[in-house]
């Protein structure tokens, strides 16, 4: 798939931090798969990683769809700025052990009220670690499996400790 000409694929990091992964993403296509494009998107709610991340993005002219902002501020759960997208890949190395009382009411409102139409239908992890949000996040956004149009689901890399595995 990746070595037909015109493959076109998005990725997502909803904790991108300063962008180091979705450069190397790209980078790695490029070197891999140059006849794909790998248009890759992220948000972080530090002000500092956001600019450092939208500014690298930039420098490295990484490939976007023309909009040029996909590196976006923003608090995932509560201003997920890439509500309306689904997405190829999801790559990303969510913060461990951060808890989530500030965003809670917002969450839980979404939880009880969308229940499995929304992010976090599967239920809600300890307040104390918000890593298994971001698993639930980036799963509501998968691509549905359709062959005919070449669309065959999303992979899904995440870097965290083993405790959301076996505590929620």
């Amino acid at each position: 798939m990746l070595a037909t000409p015109g493959t076109v694929r998005k990725l997502l990091d909803p904790a991108c931090g300063t962008g180091g992964m979705l450069a190397e993403a790209q980078n790695y296509l490029r070197e891999h798969h140059g006849a794909a494009k790998l248009y890759v998107y992220g948000q972080d709610y530090n002000k500092r990683a956001f600019a450092t991340a939208a500014s690298d993005m930039l420098m490295k002219q990484v490939d976007h769809n023309g909009a040029g902002n996909n590196v976006r501020y923003g608090d995932s759960f509560t201003e997920d700025q890439f509500a309306a997208e689904a997405f190829d890949y999801f790559l990303t190395n969510p913060p461990f052990g951060v808890d989530w009382k500030k965003q809670q009411k917002e969450i839980q409102n979404e939880h009880d009220r969308r229940g499995f139409d929304g992010r976090f239908g599967a239920g809600l992890p300890r307040v104390n670690d918000g890593s298994l949000l971001f698993l639930q996040h980036m799963v509501a956004k998968f691509e549905p499996v359709r062959p005919a149009e070449h669309k065959h689901g999303s992979r899904l890399a995440i870097v965290f400790s083993g405790s959301p595995l076996f505590t929620g």
